[in-house]
């Protein structure tokens, strides 16, 4: 293919480029509950949660690019089966919480 002039080949080049992902860690504080949403960007992943400053904090990794989406969470104290995401103590102790995503 022949461009005459350059501004076309630049155009064309940058229609096929891919998107970079830039990726971020989010950080948003859990209420204490029986459950609760967030919005996140969409394909946000789950790094881990726990207490931070007294306050339980969940941590995503996530293109903050993306369209957001609506996550669904539910605390479970122990003794409760469903799926894991992870635990975290206040209190020094006293309270002891458990943290699930609901998958609707």
């Amino acid at each position: 293919m022949c461009y005459k002039n350059i501004s076309a080949l630049n155009k064309n080049r940058t229609l096929k480029r891919r998107r970079i992902e830039i990726k971020k860690v989010l950080k948003y504080t859990v209420p204490i509950g029986i459950s609760f949403s967030l919005e996140l960007p969409k394909g946000a992943e789950i790094s881990t949660v726990w207490e931070q400053c007294g306050k339980p904090q969940i941590w995503f990794v996530a293109d903050t690019e993306n369209p957001k989406e609506t996550r669904n969470f539910r605390l479970i104290l122990t003794g409760h089966p469903i799926k894991y995401i992870g635990s975290f103590e206040l209190e020094k102790g006293s309270f002891l919480g458990h943290l699930f995503e609901i998958k609707k």
